[in-house]
């Protein structure tokens, strides 16, 4: 206890009782009580005069005046407890102190008594003003170590007898330790240490920080008080760090070492690090269970960054793998995985469209932190380096070279304008390196395409505006030095896109001598090689023309930071006022789809000439076409018609098309979505708001395949959404707007997955999405919306995971929309328990199409119809029809009718013309279920005459004759509707019949595949889209309502849409549907002719290969067996269209998916060829990995630019699908479903096989392995696990530890399963944390087998780096996945230390804690402490700090 320390000093004398009584009788204050006994401790209850309060500074009473001590249990005012004590401790008088009659213990007594009475039964802010004041007596006391000792025993007594709370004595004094005043840290410290207990642990902790902190306060030579402060600390410690006794958790001593002594300048004492080096060298052991072996070989393929791992994760400041908090639980790693990872960082900014991953994944940086970062910043000087080989390379040419640099500038650029790269350091570091001899040849080589860069980089970094004159001094040295000529250089060739290259340097200096035109000492003459270039650019009359580059060059140039050019008025703006007229005016009409006239401006403005755009140049272009767009919706009066004819201001071919172009580049990304969601969300309320928000629709369905972004994709929804209701509820509905509009809707949402629904729920609450993303009056579009809820959780591997949001928003839509639970039971077969729990299992449901609804309906209609016929006048028919017709069967109806009549009558079209769109699909609905009751006894029957056919030609009629609905509409509606067996087949065989029997559909398909071509990029002139566009519709006009109303609906401009398009998505959910009742031979022949036909049509998908991928995955165990036909057909019809025609690239694959034989439909038995060689694919594709060339070459017929518009952005990308897709195709032998699986992990078990055959080149091979296996099913994946639980099975792959054995192996396991392990990572470093799968099953299989530490190690090795992987990725719900995962490997642990003696045991106890403080908390407390009483002793007694709150 702290009273028991012994003082060696003697206190100031203090009077005996009769020398305080005599006192007291000369200066008036009475007699002191005969019974006031001294010894013993008790105080007298009568005092001396009152005693200074601080030494040198109170004031002494008057002579005659006295002072009332009170007794220890009298109440105290907490306001003057200070001076209550400093009164009782005395002051400086020397009299007073010499005639003092009080003892020591009476003085402790007393200032005891004074803090109990301010404490005992106190309300909280009573106390706390107490402990203020208690605060304040120690400050006053500073120097004087007796009074502290004094006080502080006080409060130790305090505590003894719980009148106050270690926390509460803790929070009162830590504060004076920042006084520096070393008497007083120095008795707090030995106060503090008596404070150090495992139960106030906690406490123990804050000790220990303020240690810490002391230490580095401690100079570096220790004289006199410093030497027992440093020995009172030391000693601290040594309690504080004991691994035998712990009062602190480790990993928190750990975690508080690392963390006081990471930051610059901030060491500690000499005599103590080795101490505590040592201490931290302790959990190296732990670092080694949280590392990934072999990250060296390890790369990542850029795909969209929210496709992308967080293992990746990196720290910006050092560029070193990023832990869970980088500011608090940093493990030091030892090795590669500790070292800054330049070589990763390189290979994966050489990379196409990878900044966007580089930024916010890898690094996690944001715009707008003014942080710079002097580690990337070298990263692009290395980069700078590299381009300058890669362009060095034989078979590259001029314009090869540019696009090589084009990527370099356009990451650097970004980087800069983020703020993480200052541009004026990274110059200076080129120019330095220009002047080194061995690098100024190569500089002056790539003179031109280095200033471009850098001119793209100060374009886009604005802030260059703000920088002062002698900061612009890099530009000027570095232009010098790499211009040294002294003859002119000429003017490049204005036809050549090179030539905005060449004029960089000019624009530079030119930027550079206007800023320091006014500053003495820094403006100097330009140099002579750039003269000619430079008065290029400041002529003022140019002849701009787009066969050339001059508007290109005069606007990159007015657009780099110089407002004040020399020139007539208005020169400024001629080179945009150029560009924007070329895609705007024109002095002839053109006419839209619906004779929709516009000016004829349909050639849009050059892909090249947009790229040698610089940055800011392309965001003026693109606020020009905002602002004149959003002009154009202001104009609804006539008089503002006519200005708007007069002045061009409408929307064109041309700028339609321009305007998407602009939207794929990534250095104006940003505000060019901005931009049109901007315009998107402008209320709907005139005719041109209604055609800007059509245009911007049918861009963001048809223009942008390469939208990734989960939030982009969440507004346009939201707009989509709002649009629609607007256009069913104005007066009178739109129908072209609205029919188009749920077709863009349908689309958009099957864009979705899982990444994107995450950022839907934290986005919107469930109360809040029906209207905004789910449609509060389409039972199809919410259908639509939980086919890809169920298709994105069983790709993200989340089968069995009930999502938090998954369950509101499913209630949400229910209340909406009711229909939405009623499901086919094939279709629920495929679903995963969390949304096949929602549709309520395979009951069918009174509103399904069970026998007896189907039998309602058939006799309601029959009943309807009879009274159909008995309507006299045209008038009550209408009235009748649209006020009585509830269950709205009238579809049904006019179908029974046509049969006779083979016409509409033209009553029944006025009815049909005023339905809402709500209202037309419901009557679908209805038809369709009718239409399949009436067919059920059809089915033998499949004449020419036979009621199939004649249905079918009646709805054909309804569909392209009358326009009642369409094609789309239909197949959509019938696809997501409720059937038996039975009736399933009836309805798809209808479908069968429309789609491929019927010409209509057909002949739209052939003529527009025919002359269409999917890289519209690419087209230009007569070949562009608008012509083909034109020329299509001008053969097969679409109206877009009924055909009576349509004649006399004004259109709105269509750019892009047509059928032939907007039936694609249709198609993928007609497929999926086919896919899922493929066991039934007569279905397979309908996909087979199906895909034959309108296969064609996936070479205009948006995403051909991905949507082939998931199908693959999500049907996985369905498309077995006799069903392996529908696979390959479903490959080959799909990838054969491809323009990049992928299956020449694997003639094997090709030759295995194209053999198709009629007669393997009836038999069953699929192909079972060998068509890939497991060796060959995985070093063929390690090697693309490893040669960004070869990956460039194999799909040469890919340009720059068409990696742009593709669905991946690199070929690397690319080709890791198709090889996912090629082992999903892979046949499987005839088994049972079940079995598929285990076949699946047969394939697997033989590469990893591969992988260990390598050698040299397993952790490359290892690396690949684990790439490809993240892309496909959880079968493939659950191989590498088989082969962990054979490894682990086999107790002589490891071997005993001893950590005091110098020769036992350092891994305690043999080469098969450290290489085993290696896969294992590869596979977790390339997954996101959603594809955790199974594992914490696996974990808990093979508990059993863990009867060596050394194997526990290994598991834990295993699992750990890639737990703390599921916790960085906070986008996902993967809290019970980790729980789950540990509750199994704890149960490991401590069935070791019961049953053996281990050789580290601070391993395990260190792994807990930080699981704890990390991971999970107390959530697995029970556990531990049912388990500490098996356990060793001292093992239990380590761990019991884990057990407290």
């Amino acid at each position: 206890m702290y009273m028991q320390y012994e003082i060696n000093e003697p206190y100031p004398y203090i009077p005996d009782i009769d020398t305080q009584r005599m006192l007291n009788t000369v200066l008036g204050g009475g007699e002191v009580p005969p019974n006031a006994v001294v010894p013993g401790g008790r105080l007298p209850e009568m005092a001396t005069v009152g005693m200074p309060t601080m030494m040198g500074s109170s004031t002494v009473p008057p002579v005659g005046m006295t002072t009332m001590m009170p007794t220890p249990d009298q109440s105290y005012n907490p306001e003057n407890l200070k001076e209550k004590i400093l009164n009782t401790l005395g002051g400086d008088d020397p009299v007073i102190m010499a005639f003092s009659n009080l003892s020591l213990n009476e003085i402790k007594e007393t200032v005891f008594g004074c803090i109990r009475g301010s404490l005992s039964d106190k309300p909280p802010e009573i106390r706390k003003l107490t402990l203020q004041q208690i605060n304040q007596a120690l400050q006053e006391t500073s120097m004087n170590s007796r009074r502290i000792k004094v006080i502080l025993d006080a409060l130790e007594t305090a505590m003894q007898r719980n009148i106050i709370t270690r926390r509460e004595v803790y929070e009162c004094l830590k504060d004076l330790l920042d006084t520096d005043i070393e008497s007083l840290s120095f008795e707090l410290l030995r106060f503090f240490d008596q404070m150090i207990t495992p139960t106030d642990y906690k406490i123990s902790h804050d000790i220990f920080i303020n240690c810490l902190q002391e230490i580095s306060k401690l100079p570096s030579v220790l004289t006199g008080s410093y030497h027992r402060m440093f020995k009172q600390i030391t000693a601290m410690l040594v309690k504080l760090l004991d691994r035998r006794h712990l009062v602190v958790p480790p990993i928190c001593c750990y975690a508080d070492i690392m963390v006081a002594f990471s930051k610059p300048n901030v060491y500690p004492h000499c005599s103590l690090s080795e101490m505590l080096n040592k201490y931290v060298a302790t959990f190296n052991s732990l670092a080694e269970v949280f590392k990934v072996e072999n990250t060296r070989h390890f790369r990542p393929i850029v795909r969209h960054s929210m496709y992308m791992p967080s293992s990746w994760k990196l720290d910006p400041q050092t560029l070193t793998y990023n832990t869970v908090n980088p500011q608090f639980w940093v493990l030091r790693f030892q090795g590669h995985y500790g070292q800054p990872q330049h070589d990763l960082m390189l290979y994966t900014l050489k990379q196409n469209n990878s900044k966007d991953f580089v930024f916010n994944v890898m690094l996690g940086l944001r715009h707008g932190k003014q942080t710079v970062y002097p580690e990337i910043e070298k990263i692009f000087l290395k980069l700078l380096r590299e381009t300058c080989r890669d362009a060095d390379a034989k078979d590259t040419n001029a314009l090869q070279r540019m696009m090589i640099w084009e990527r370099l500038g356009g990451e650097l650029s970004h980087f800069i304008f983020s703020n993480a790269v200052n541009i004026r350091t990274f110059c200076e570091s080129v120019y330095k390196e220009a002047k080194q001899p061995a690098t100024m040849t190569v500089m002056q080589r790539h003179r031109d395409f280095i200033m471009w860069t850098i001119n793209r980089c100060m374009n886009f970094g604005l802030k260059v505006i703000k920088m002062k004159s002698r900061e612009l001094m890099f530009i000027g040295d570095l232009i010098r030095l790499l211009y040294p000529e002294l003859s002119p250089l000429q003017v490049p060739d204005l036809v050549s896109p090179l030539s905005t290259v060449y004029f960089s340097a000019a624009m530079l200096w030119t930027m550079f001598a206007t800023k320091t035109s006014d500053t003495p000492g820094i403006h100097s003459p330009a140099p002579p090689a750039l003269i000619e270039h430079i008065n290029f650019l400041m002529r003022p009359g140019h002849n701009y023309s787009l066969k050339d580059y001059t508007a290109s060059i005069c606007l990159n140039y007015i657009n780099n930071f110089l407002i004040n050019v020399a020139g007539p008025e208005g020169t400024t703006n001629k080179p945009i006022k150029f560009l924007l007229d070329s895609i705007f005016v024109s002095n002839m009409e053109y006419y839209l789809p619906g004779n929709v006239a516009v000016p004829k401006a349909i050639h849009p403005l050059p892909l090249e000439l947009l790229d040698s755009l610089t940055a800011h140049a392309k965001m003026n272009i693109l606020i020009a076409f905002s602002n004149r767009m959003q002009n154009y919706t202001k104009m609804v009066r006539p008089q503002d018609m006519q200005v708007l004819y007069n002045h061009q201001i409408q929307l064109t071919p041309a700028l339609v098309e321009t305007y998407s172009r602009l939207l794929s580049y990534s250095e104006t990304h940003f505000l060019s979505m901005k931009t049109m969601i901007n315009l998107l969300s402008m209320p709907v309320t005139g005719p041109n708001n209604f055609k800007v928000a059509m245009t911007i629709l049918e861009m963001c369905t048809y223009r942008m395949q390469y939208l990734k972004n989960s939030h982009h994709k969440i507004q346009i929804l939201t707009n989509l959404q709002n649009i629609s209701n607007i256009s069913q509820s104005s007066q009178p509905p739109h129908p072209q707007m609205q029919y188009l509009v749920e077709s863009f809707i349908v689309k958009m949402i099957l864009s979705l997955d899982y990444y994107d629904l995450s950022e839907l729920s934290r986005t919107y609450a469930p109360i809040q999405i029906t209207n905004k993303v789910l449609s509060s009056t389409s039972e199809e579009l919410n259908k639509v919306f939980i086919l890809t809820v169920a298709r994105a959780m069983v790709l993200s591997r989340n089968k069995t995971t009930q999502q938090p949001w998954l369950k509101p928003y499913l209630d949400t839509m229910i209340g909406a929309t009711p229909g939405v639970r009623d499901w086919s039971s094939f279709t629920q077969a495929a679903f995963p328990p969390s949304v096949l729990e929602f549709c309520g299992g395979n009951d069918l449901g009174a509103s399904g199409s069970g026998s007896n609804s189907a039998e309602n309906l058939a006799m309601y209609v029959t009943n309807e119809y009879n009274r159909f016929q008995q309507i006299g006048a045209k008038h009550d028919f209408v009235k009748y029809y649209l006020e009585k017709d509830s269950n709205c069967i009238f579809l049904c109806i006019t179908l029974r009718k046509y049969m006779e009549m083979d016409a509409l009558p033209t009553y029944a079209q006025k009815v049909i013309s005023l339905w809402s769109p709500a209202i037309l699909r419901k009557q679908i609905r209805n038809l369709i279920q009718f239409v399949v009751h009436s067919l059920q006894g059809q089915v033998g029957n499949l004449g020419p005459h036979n009621m199939f056919n004649r249905i079918a030609n009646v709805l054909d009629d309804f569909i392209y004759r009358y326009s009642i609905f369409g094609i789309d509409t239909f197949v959509l509606i019938a696809c997501l509707q409720r059937y038996s067996e039975q009736g399933s087949n009836i309805a798809f065989y209808l479908l069968y019949i429309l789609l491929v029997k019927k010409p209509a559909l057909k002949e739209r398909v052939d003529f527009f595949v025919s002359r269409a071509w999917p890289r519209f990029w690419q087209q230009n002139g007569e070949h562009s889209w608008s012509h083909l566009h034109k020329l299509y519709h001008s053969k097969f006009p679409e109206h877009a309502a009924f055909l009576q109303v349509s004649n006399n609906t004004v259109y709105l401009p269509v750019f892009y849409s047509n059928i032939c398009l907007r039936f694609i998505p249709v198609l993928d959910i007609l497929l999926h549907r086919l896919i899922e009742i493929c066991q039934r031979t007569t279905i397979r022949t309908l996909i087979i002719e199906i895909l034959s036909t309108y296969g064609r049509l996936y070479a205009f998908h948006d995403t051909p290969v991905t949507y082939l991928h998931n199908t693959l995955h999500y049907y996985d165990n369905i498309l077995v067996g006799e069903r392996e036909v529908v696979k390959k057909v479903l490959v080959n019809r799909i990838l054969e269209h491809q323009p990049s025609k992928p299956l020449k690239k694997l003639p094997k694959f090709a030759k295995y998916v194209q053999l198709v034989d009629p007669s393997v439909l009836q038999a069953g038995a699929p192909d079972r060829s060998a068509f890939v060689n497991f060796k060959e694919l995985l070093h063929e594709f390690t090697e693309l990995m490893g040669s960004r060339v070869a990956a460039n070459e194999l799909y040469s017929e890919f340009s720059p630019n068409d990696w742009k518009y593709n669905e991946f952005g690199n070929p690397i990308t690319y080709h890791l699908y198709l090889t996912s897709i090629q082992l999903m195709t892979m046949p499987i032998p005839p088994v049972p479903e079940e079995g598929a699986s285990d076949y699946r992990v047969q394939l697997t078990l033989k590469m990893v096989d591969v992988v260990l055959g390598g050698k040299s080149y397993l952790p490359d091979l290892a690396n690949t392995l684990g790439l490809i296996l993240s892309t496909l099913p959880l079968s493939f994946s659950n191989g590498i696990f088989v082969k962990v639980t054979s490894i682990l099975k086999d107790q002589n792959n490891f071997y005993d530890m001893d950590i005091t054995d110098t020769s036992c192996p350092k891994i305690p396991w043999n080469n098969t399963a450290q290489n085993v392990l290696t896969i294992v990572h590869s596979f977790f470093q390339h997954c996101k944390a959603d594809k955790a799968g199974n594992l914490p099953e696996f974990v808990n299989s093979v508990v059993k087998l863990l009867v060596k530490e050394s194997q526990v190690v290994y598991v834990l090795k295993l699992v750990s780096p890639f737990l703390r992987h599921v916790f960085q990725d906070r986008t996902h719900h993967r809290h019970p996945t980790i729980i789950a995962t540990l509750s199994s490997l704890y149960q490991a642990i401590f069935n070791l230390l019961a049953e053996t003696t281990v050789a580290n045991p601070n391993l395990f106890v260190d792994y807990m804690y930080y699981n704890k403080y990390i991971f999970i908390g107390d959530e697995l407390k029970p556990m531990i402490e049912k388990h500490l009483q098996y356990i060793p002793v001292n093992i239990a007694a380590k761990l019991k700090i884990l057990a407290y709150n």
